[in-house]
């Protein structure tokens, strides 16, 4: 750290948090970021940290500061002390320091598009991209907003075929540097998001993501480091359900439509394995179901003997496993290596279910799929993005006539976050005027709801959707020319 810097500081200490991990946040590795101190902690410079890099750090983080405050000081020579509130939100708070708002920014608008893209068109960074472009075009034929055009900005952070934060965080200083920018679909992963949320809230520029999962994006200390400049204007939404309501909703799949009583729980012994576990025993229990026993094998581990012949003994009619496939990308260690030997041992009948790291692959590209082979049948696990939903049927038709080819799953919530900032547009503008500062408040207005292909939704006062959907998938041994594949399981749809 720097000798001027003030240590006491929230805003020095919280823009001196290593926004870069050496791994970035992906389902299934959130267990590994914990373990390697990646989340939940304030880096500095000492041993293992080059001094040079942590001058790097403090040089870039207030650069962005000072773009900021430009953004502010430039609003407040233009536009002076003009307030604008639009039907259904309300004006930004008087005591705070935020960008006031420039008369009037034309009749061309735009909003920006943060994603890793690539050559996959099926990928999820790209059919976010497709998803939100099909929504801009659509509230173009609509009229949502006569008198305007809307425009998109695609910004692509991918490097070398990786997701690069420091290039999304400098492409989110360009765009709250460029005022007819009014607001930001992405990004896709939470490590890029926890770059990109500071700059974001020191504008007051709102941004929507359908995927990015981390708890500590918007809940608890960590949230509110990240949003230090403004901490009581939430600017960053998600649609995405967060990592704390997936054993929740796993369990209730597990009652509900794999009716099981009676459940066995493995856990990895980490800090994102137990309290999946966790949450899925306390939910199944309240459910009416009985959690029979509890077994912690090391994620590293690859002999999941104790709790096999655990399993074989109390005849539990689910396992639940807390914790990812291929843990640190070796094939033995995880999910597969569970399932492969329950299957050894005649037990390849009971379902096991988990959460979104169940479709990790390992190193060399290998799935749970490849690990487990035959045994991999009756394995289910959760999916961040949605399996069904209100639009869904209507939202495919209109993709697959707009693009040649059916939509991926996060294609619509990547079109249901754009429709939220499309949305907040119309209720912000006014016959002569759309301002960014007033279409954050209007996005984030408590008791707001918006009308979106995914249905209704609503944001809590940290920006998370109130009641985000939960998929599932299932491993159906004859799918993908009977190589097996992850399918998605619709609602009332039989389990493969």
């Amino acid at each position: 750290m720097d000798e001027h810097d003030d240590r006491s500081d929230p805003l020095v200490r919280a823009l001196r948090e290593d926004p870069l991990p050496d791994r970035p946040y992906w389902p299934g590795r959130f267990s590994q970021r914990l373990r390697n101190g990646e989340i939940s902690r304030l880096t500095a410079a000492g041993p293992g940290r080059s001094p040079v890099r942590a001058r790097t750090v403090t040089a870039r983080a207030f650069a962005i500061v000072l773009v900021a405050l430009a953004i502010v000081v430039g609003y407040l020579v233009v536009g002076g002390s003009a307030r604008i509130a639009g039907p259904g939100s309300s004006a930004e708070p008087t005591g705070a320091p935020s960008p006031t708002p420039v008369a009037s920014l034309g009749t061309t608008l735009r909003i920006g598009i943060s994603l890793p893209l690539g050559p996959d068109v099926n990928s999820d960074g790209d059919a976010i991209r497709d998803g939100a472009l099909l929504a801009i075009k659509d509230a173009m034929s609509s009229g949502l907003l006569p008198g305007y055009t809307i425009e998109a900005e695609v910004l692509d952070h991918s490097t070398n075929g990786g997701n690069d934060a420091d290039k999304a965080q400098a492409d989110m200083v360009a765009m709250v540097g460029d005022p007819t920018v009014v607001g930001v679909v992405g990004p896709l992963q939470s490590y890029v998001a926890k770059a990109q949320i500071p700059v974001a809230n020191a504008a007051g520029l709102v941004q929507c993501t359908p995927s990015a999962s981390n708890p500590n994006l918007t809940k608890g200390p960590q949230g509110q480091l990240l949003r230090v400049t403004n901490p009581d204007r939430v600017a960053f939404l998600r649609l995405a359900p967060t990592d704390d309501d997936v054993g929740p909703g796993i369990a209730d799949f597990a009652r509900q439509r794999l009716l099981a009583g009676k459940a066995f729980v493995v856990d990895d012994g980490g800090d994102y394995g137990v309290p999946l576990a966790d949450a899925f025993a306390a939910r199944f229990q309240t459910d009416g179901g009985v959690v029979l026993g509890r077994q912690s094998i090391a994620a590293e581990a690859t002999n999941f003997g104790p709790a096999v012949a655990a399993i074989a003994r109390l005849h539990p009619q689910i396992v639940m496993y807390g914790g990812v496939n291929a843990y640190n990308g070796d094939a033995q260690a995880g999910a597969g290596s569970l399932r492969r030997q329950m299957g050894v041992a005649g037990l390849g009948a009971i379902p096991l279910i988990g959460g979104d790291g169940l479709r990790n692959s390992d190193s060399a590209g290998a799935s749970l799929i490849d690990e487990a082979g035959k045994a991999a049948a009756g394995t289910y696990s959760a999916n961040l993005a949605p399996s069904d939903y209100a639009g869904r049927i209507a939202f495919e038709a209109a993709f697959q006539a707009a693009y040649g080819r059916p939509p991926s799953a996060y294609a619509g919530p990547g079109y249901a976050c754009a429709q939220v900032i499309l949305q907040a547009l119309a209720a912000a503008r006014t016959p002569s005027r759309v301002i960014w500062p007033p279409c954050r408040a209007a996005a984030t207005a408590a008791g707001q709801t918006y009308e979106t292909v995914l249905g209704p939704v609503r944001f809590d006062t940290a920006g998370d959707e109130i009641a985000p959907l939960l998929g599932m998938d299932a491993v159906d041994l004859k799918a993908n020319g009977g190589k097996g594949a992850w399918v998605v399981l619709r609602s009332g749809a039989s389990p493969p």
